[in-house]
């Protein structure tokens, strides 16, 4: 009986011991990471994990500023934007102190086994020279003058069908503001590609038109109409 509550007291002293060890790691855990970003953290697609917030912000600005977004056009390479080139203007403290006071440290060891990644810059946070993106932009894009006008939907007439609607046509022009719009975006978020077809300007009057449509409907209207009195004529 004697050597079993030996035996039973080591291994709750053990316990405790494990426990202890544990607790103590858990605690020392939480307050490294009251200042550091958890593990697997990121920010625009770059690994911020253990850092802090002074270091985050040296690396994020350093590799943001090196950050190069390729211009795709139906997938095909035509271009790039350095965001280096821009003259950039980064303030990412008042973004990073809030991100940093939103995990919760207690749950450090989630880190483990969750990924956080952060979009990216807010909006604000980051200034760039919008004369010379725009530049760059255009001596990308308008170099190519085949580029096609968007043509609007029509009301079309033949003898084999009526009056039927040709559908509008995109074209390959394209909508420099919107462009602009995607490339920043591209350039906040850390994205490596932004695809040049989704700034391509629309036409004014699709095939689903409400006007168009009524119009449509009136024309065959009056074809019927016209058709039905040249019966009822020939029929007399």
């Amino acid at each position: 009986k004697f050597e079993k509550r030996c035996a039973m007291k080591k291994i709750i002293i053990t316990l405790g011991v494990i426990f202890l060890f544990l607790g103590t790691g858990h605690t020392i855990g939480a307050q490294y990471f009251s200042q550091r970003f958890l593990m697997n953290t990121s920010f625009a697609n770059i690994d911020i994990s253990h850092l802090t917030k002074e270091e985050a912000n040296t690396k994020i600005t350093r590799e943001l500023e090196n950050h190069t977004l390729t211009l795709k056009e139906n997938n095909e390479p035509i271009g790039s934007v350095t965001l280096g080139d821009l003259d950039p203007q980064i303030n990412l403290t008042p973004q990073l102190d809030s991100l940093i006071q939103e995990q919760n440290q207690t749950t450090w060891l989630n880190g483990l086994f969750n990924d956080s990644n952060y979009e990216g810059v807010a909006e604000g946070d980051l200034v760039i020279n919008q004369e010379k993106l725009s530049t760059t932009i255009d001596s990308i894009t308008l170099s190519d003058t085949t580029r096609l006008s968007p043509t609007d939907a029509t009301i079309e007439y033949s003898e084999e069908m009526g009056y039927y609607i040709e559908p509008e046509q995109i074209g390959t022009e394209i909508n420099q503001d919107k462009l602009l719009d995607l490339v920043l975006d591209g350039l906040q978020e850390g994205q490596t590609t932004v695809e040049v077809s989704e700034a391509y300007l629309e036409p004014d009057i699709t095939s689903t038109d409400e006007s168009l449509l009524s119009e449509l409907d009136q024309l065959k209207a009056y074809n019927n109409l016209q058709i039905t009195l040249t019966i009822a004529g020939y029929e007399e």
